[in-house]
């Protein structure tokens, strides 16, 4: 039997539960446009804070999941 894992929910687990547009640029290896493209695009589920967004940690590894993939 398989039991029902979410890819990435270990690596992230000494990350914060809100995370910076910079944070998920290290988690991912990708570039600053990249991270913007995907909340751009709603891809990414994020929120505007100030000048810059906040991506909620659990929204991320839902994403890395495949769930909210387009």
């Amino acid at each position: 039997m398989r039991q029902n894992h979410t890819p990435g929910r270990e690596v992230l687990a000494g990350w914060p539960e809100v995370l910076r547009t910079g944070d998920v640029q290290e988690i991912l290896g990708v570039g600053r446009k990249e991270v913007y493209r995907l909340i751009v695009d709603g891809a990414l589920p994020a929120v505007r804070a100030g000048r810059g967004y906040r991506i909620l940690k659990a929204a991320l590894v839902e994403w890395l999941a495949g769930e909210k993939a387009p």
